[in-house]
């Protein structure tokens, strides 16, 4: 598999299609057994999100499992057990206690493709041939850059301030490509800290996956339907296999339609399923905002105008043509 990125630089990431995407890191609001007033609001911030992105974007929402022993260094991290032989105890027993839990966070991740890099699309396409000649890439410019990060500053100044939007470093963008390679695996948290925020990265960062639809490489015999009898996606580091890491299995499934009776609010949040299903799950929302306005038109364009009412048919007059009237003239 070729990854999608060619080089990173910022919370900037340029494609292999020339379109160059932004990526925050964004908090999430808190929901849960909240009264209503506060799910309503919620909902609000939600909607004021949607309007504010006006085009495509993607939300992501990724879970990561975390080892029990990391959980009880930041407990005792800068205490001195030996001056607190009571907490060393309790530090101790929750140990005991989180190895029988599956623990996980989730982290949330809001990209957005940037308007007018429809130029980038003939220097990726040139990168694309140079590369096809073992030549090295060409960054772009100083000055493309810079335009490019002041529309992304433009599109994080529209994000409402409840979400916490922080542009997302090289680092963390390299953390989610690697994070999807691994999933249901034991692994670190997104990087953390002061890190280089106008460091360059290019594609060698992140490691290239194998994918292997159905599984086929662990079966004896390889038929071309065994990707449809078994629906499972093995993704595996060719280099990292050397070092003893395991592949990754995953089962990708897509939401096909809403009820067609309507959805009510509260009580039919489709997002908090994935959290419920007992598994390490990741979600991913592909957003296209469209403004009311422009719905409208694009409703009222597929309405047929007709400039007079229509005539009436013969058959409904019971099978024979329907009569007209005679005009008696005057003669003089």
């Amino acid at each position: 598999m070729r990854l999608p990125m060619t080089r990173l630089s910022g919370n900037l990431m340029w494609t292999r299609d020339g379109t160059v995407w932004a990526t925050w890191k964004i908090t999430p609001q808190r929901y849960g057994l909240r009264p209503l007033k506060d799910k309503q609001d919620t909902a609000a911030l939600h909607r004021a999100l949607l309007r504010s992105l006006g085009g495509e974007a993607l939300l992501l929402g990724l879970a990561v499992s975390e080892e029990p022993a990391a959980v009880v260094e930041r407990q005792i991290k800068g205490i001195n057990l030996e001056q607190c032989p009571r907490w060393q105890a309790e530090a101790a027993a929750t140990l005991d206690v989180l190895d029988e839990m599956q623990l996980g966070d989730r982290a949330h991740w809001l990209a957005v493709p940037l308007k007018g890099t429809w130029r980038d699309a003939p220097r990726a396409g040139f990168e694309e041939f140079r590369q096809s000649f073992g030549l090295p890439p060409v960054p772009p410019s100083a000055s493309e850059v810079e335009r490019l990060r002041t529309a992304a500053r433009r599109v994080g100044e529209l994000i409402p301030p409840a979400f916490k939007a922080r542009p997302a470093h090289p680092a963390e963008q390299v953390w989610i490509f690697a994070h999807a390679q691994c999933r249901g695996m034991l692994e670190e948290l997104p990087p953390t800290g002061d890190l280089e925020r106008s460091m360059w990265v290019s594609k060698a960062g992140a490691a290239v996956p194998v994918l292997d639809e159905g599984s086929n490489s662990d079966r004896e015999r390889r038929a071309s339907l065994d990707a449809l009898a078994s629906r499972v996606l093995k993704v595996s580091d060719p280099h990292a296999a050397d070092l003893g890491q395991p592949p990754s299995y995953q089962c990708l499934m897509a939401v096909k339609d809403t009820p067609s009776g309507g959805m009510t609010f509260p009580g039919s949040e489709l997002m908090t399923i994935p959290d419920q299903v007992g598994v390490d799950a990741d979600w991913a929302i592909r957003l296209r905002c469209i403004s009311r306005e422009a719905v409208v038109r694009k409703n009222r364009s597929a309405v047929p105008t007709r400039s007079s009412p229509p005539s009436t048919p013969w058959w409904s007059t019971g099978g024979c043509w329907p009569r007209t009237s005679s005009r008696s003239r005057s003669s003089t």
